[in-house]
């Protein structure tokens, strides 16, 4: 998000999303878009995540493809909507996963991706991430700075893994502010997401 202002928009946008109703998907939808990310990007989402997946859709061009899956999980005591979002290259795409080219905190990549802008996301906290056989860091961001002015942004998660050929992912609060407990929760909520080592998602390259 090189333009945070986006994020401005991004607030209201998903405001009205979150009021309006879609019909889920069907258990093979799901699990044929979950299988899908396994193949093309190299994550796994254990039984437990799946099951709360309500809604998911897939982008694709000639190079990259994208999955956003919206879930309905409870935390603390209310149900929160949210987005888990993946991308990567397609596979045999000669070129580097995004943001893969060295080993990156997700505070890293969030800077990174805002410098030079009017406005950047104000980064609550990073912790490290326990995944479903490996380990990162996870970078809370709830709010963006510019102008001497500080201001809310919906409730976003980055998660990075230490494995530098793999891209990072995101999950989005989509219809509440989170609370400190529930901000909190997300880490261990996003666990079950596991990571397969396959050619598709490591493609031999000569950068460090």
């Amino acid at each position: 998000m090189k333009n945070i202002l986006c994020a401005l928009l991004v607030w209201f946008f998903f405001n009205g999303i979150a009021g309006a109703e879609y019909a889920p998907d069907s258990h093979d939808e799901r699990q044929e878009n979950i299988d899908l990310l396994s193949n093309q990007c190299g994550y796994a989402l254990d039984e437990d995540i799946a099951s709360k997946i309500t809604i998911s859709s897939i982008n694709k061009n000639e190079k990259v493809v994208s999955f956003d899956f919206y879930t309905l999980v409870k935390l603390v005591d209310r149900p929160i909507q949210g987005k888990l979002s993946f991308g990567c290259f397609v596979t045999g795409a000669n070129t580097l996963t995004p943001g893969a080219a060295q080993k990156r905190t997700a505070a890293d990549v969030i800077t990174s991706e805002d410098s030079g802008g009017r406005y950047a996301r104000k980064i609550a906290w990073q912790r490290k991430y326990e995944g479903n056989g490996w380990v990162g860091t996870i970078a809370y961001v709830n709010s963006v700075f510019g102008d001497q002015v500080r201001l809310a942004s919906p409730d976003y998660f980055l998660i990075c893994p230490d494995k530098r050929k793999f891209p990072c992912f995101s999950f989005e609060a989509l219809n509440k502010r989170l609370n400190r407990k529930e901000a909190d929760r997300i880490p261990k909520m996003l666990g079950g997401i596991g990571i397969i080592d396959s050619p598709s998602t490591t493609p031999e390259t000569s950068g460090k």
